[in-house]
């Protein structure tokens, strides 16, 4: 509820659209190794980011964010299991509406 002392045009606005994530794989790239980083581009139209989490196997990375870029990105570590590794992306905006992004990777 509300009051206004001019006339006009006003308009509410209710953010219920999830961020949207794109994995960045380098072309040809099958086998990812120590030292190598992954990316991902994300974004919100409305709201802005608000916090992520990425994990390997279910286990908490600890990724960066470029907000000039719009990307989230890891670099992969010696202590990364090798083998096909499962990696996933929750991110969620400010007004905590959530996006979810796994793939699977081959970790040599």
């Amino acid at each position: 509820k509300t009051t206004v002392k001019n006339f006009g045009k006003y308009k509410i606005s209710v953010d219920t659209i999830a961020p949207k994530i794109k994995f960045i794989q380098s072309k040809n790239k099958k086998d990812y190794k120590t030292g190598d980083i992954i990316y991902f581009k994300v974004g919100d139209d409305f709201s802005g980011m608000g916090k992520f989490k990425l994990t390997i196997n279910d286990v908490f990375q600890l990724a960066e964010y470029e907000h000039k870029t719009g990307m989230i990105f890891l670099k992969l570590r010696e202590n990364t299991p090798k083998g096909k590794i499962k990696v996933k992306l929750v991110l969620d905006d400010k007004k905590n509406n959530r996006a979810l992004y796994e793939t699977s990777l081959e970790f040599n």
